[in-house]
């Protein structure tokens, strides 16, 4: 029997754990799956297949000795001519369904996924309903990521307060779907050396960027009574995304550098689990968000988590429950949360298994792929209407 075909595109290999989860949901429903991406991956395609169909030229070594400006240039350049082989890949292929998870370079993307509309429904996930996160870029860019949602068939989203931010930009409710994010699985690593301290170890992780909101984090610590402070360790490990000076240089103000520990720079595919297995407590200082797949990758390890009372946090945590939730830029509430979570060892256990219990069930890419399936229908249904 022939089965549907869908071919997944992530231009700029923004989100590999997402794309490799869900195509191997999708893979595992019924669906015959391309992911047509970019650069290297460490997630193994087991029941779909992925193709490098970007950037051959800037994503490897001749793109890292090229001068900055001077790459952005040649990579715009190789984006265009991705796209439009792109249109000729999926003219042959004929699949049923085209999903774009991200529109990098939506001035010239908007264009032709109207041309990929003639071949087939056209999908795309908003991850982000600020484009492009808020970083700086042309009116034109700005303008054009916009038009996105309004040129595709059917919209998925994570969360109920991106579908209303999407409503209040003009895009239609009944082409939105509301579709969880799935849990993030990282190897488990067997063998950990044995922590022998007492220190309670709190972990921030991910890409370190302001909206996330680290210099809170490093208030509420020092605002820790002396005695909790004495026996926490906190972790921030990730990239950072602007001066990791002036962060270093709060906590030094603060008095809490003896508290932190810090782990800059790219973390490794094969590390990442060993992270969230050492640690206790996971935290997300965020001051704005959609939905976080740094949380989606904590839930399966089972930990309490600390966090923002914004976009996907509040969706997915039930304070009291799952760990805390706090009112986003407000250290007070977040040394309390903090206070209450890491002076109670028998609440953390329970808060900690009640994480892993959403992470086995409602947050399965089983369900996530079904989901997905039926927003496939409605785009082929109305299609042929």
């Amino acid at each position: 029997m022939t089965r549907d075909r869908v071919a997944i595109i992530d231009p700029s290999n923004f989100t590999p754990p997402y794309d490799h989860h869900l195509c191997e949901g999708l893979a595992n429903t019924g669906w015959k799956v391309r992911l047509f991406a970019s650069g290297e991956t460490n997630w193994t395609p087991e029941s779909y297949e992925r193709f490098q169909a970007f950037y051959p030229l800037t994503e490897g070594h001749v793109g890292d000795a090229l001068p900055e400006k001077i790459r952005v240039l040649a990579k715009g350049t190789e984006h265009v001519t991705g796209m439009i082989q792109l249109v000729k890949r999926l003219n042959r292929w004929n699949p049923d369904i085209i999903h774009f998870q991200w529109l990098p370079l939506p001035v010239v993307d908007i264009p032709l996924v109207r041309l990929l509309g003639h071949i087939a429904p056209t999908v795309l996930t908003v991850h982000d309903s600020t484009p492009f996160q808020g970083a700086a870029t042309s009116r034109v860019q700005g303008f054009m990521a916009g038009k996105g949602p309004r040129v595709v068939n059917e919209v998925i989203v994570h969360t109920e307060e991106t579908k209303a931010k999407l409503v209040e930009a003009s895009v239609p409710q009944t082409d939105i779907s509301v579709i969880p994010h799935g849990v993030i699985r990282y190897p488990m690593t067997d063998h950990l050396p044995t922590n022998t301290s007492e220190e309670t170890t709190v972990l921030f992780f991910g890409n370190v960027k302001p909206y996330k909101g680290v210099d809170v984090l490093i208030d509420a610590v020092a605002r820790l009574p002396p005695d909790v402070r004495q026996k926490l360790r906190v972790v921030i490990a990730g990239r950072p995304h602007g001066s990791a000076d002036e962060l270093k240089q709060r906590a030094r103000k603060q008095d809490v550098t003896d508290s932190i520990t810090w782990e800059f720079g790219f973390i490794e595919h094969e590390r990442v689990g060993a992270y969230f297995q050492r640690s206790d407590i996971v935290v997300f200082p965020y001051r704005h968000i959609d939905q976080s797949g740094a949380l989606m990758t904590a839930l399966p390890f089972g930990k309490p988590v600390i966090a923002t009372e914004v976009g996907g946090f509040a969706d997915v945590l039930t304070d009291g429950v799952h760990g805390r939730l706090v009112p986003p830029d407000n250290a007070d509430a977040l040394s309390s949360a903090l206070s209450d979570v890491l002076t109670d060892d028998d609440r953390r256990a329970e808060m900690g298994d009640a994480v892993a219990e959403l992470a086995d069930n409602t947050y399965s890419w089983e369900r996530v792929a079904e989901m997905t399936t039926d927003v496939y229908r409605k785009a082929r249904h109305d299609r042929r209407e």
